[in-house]
């Protein structure tokens, strides 16, 4: 896995136009809260780019104490539809919580569809149902999970992240800290 940092400007130049935050002025914004002791809070997003049917997915991890355990950025090549990015992404969230050795997750995200999907007993879902599928076999590797859907106010750090993941040739990962860019904003 390679470990990449993009500065400030990079960051501040990718989300100069169409962020998602000025485009939904009246989006509600609610306070992080943090997990119980010894569970930790995954919270995902993503942001698709309708024109290249690419899309940039945000992961970050924080401890009861919400300290930032990890964070990943990354580009998916395709996703043909914004219920595939969120599903690209809690995917890839589940999938970075294994590899970083964590066990108890709440995972959150503000794709209500994708939530949905995921917390069904069934695989009736018509959509995503290959991904949403690997996410539940993820889960099982947990020693403990719950799928929480979010407003998008309190999602506004990866939401913030996840767009510039765009602009990176490769995963970004950060262990122990946080990107330089978004310290602000935790």
């Amino acid at each position: 896995m390679v470990l990449t940092v993009k500065s400030t400007n990079e960051f501040k130049d990718a989300n100069k136009k169409e962020s998602r935050t000025e485009a939904e002025p009246n989006a509600k914004v609610v306070n992080w809260t943090p997990p119980p002791q010894g569970v930790y809070k995954v919270n995902w997003d993503a942001y698709l780019s309708k024109r290249s049917s690419k899309a940039g997915i945000e992961i970050i991890v924080r401890d009861h104490e919400g300290s930032v355990i990890a964070t990943k950025r990354m580009k998916v090549s395709y996703a043909p539809d914004s219920r595939t990015a969120e599903s690209l992404g809690a995917y890839h969230a589940v999938q970075f919580v294994l590899e970083i050795g964590v066990r108890k997750i709440i995972i959150e995200g503000n794709a209500l569809n994708v939530v949905n999907y995921i917390k069904q007993v069934d695989n009736s879902c018509r959509y995503s149902r290959a991904i949403i599928w690997d996410i539940k076999n993820g889960f099982a590797q947990l020693d403990y999970w719950e799928v929480v859907h979010i407003e998008r106010g309190s999602n506004i750090v990866v939401d913030a992240l996840a767009k510039s993941a765009l602009s990176i040739s490769e995963d970004a990962v950060e262990l122990e800290s946080c990107p330089s860019c978004i310290v602000s904003l935790i």
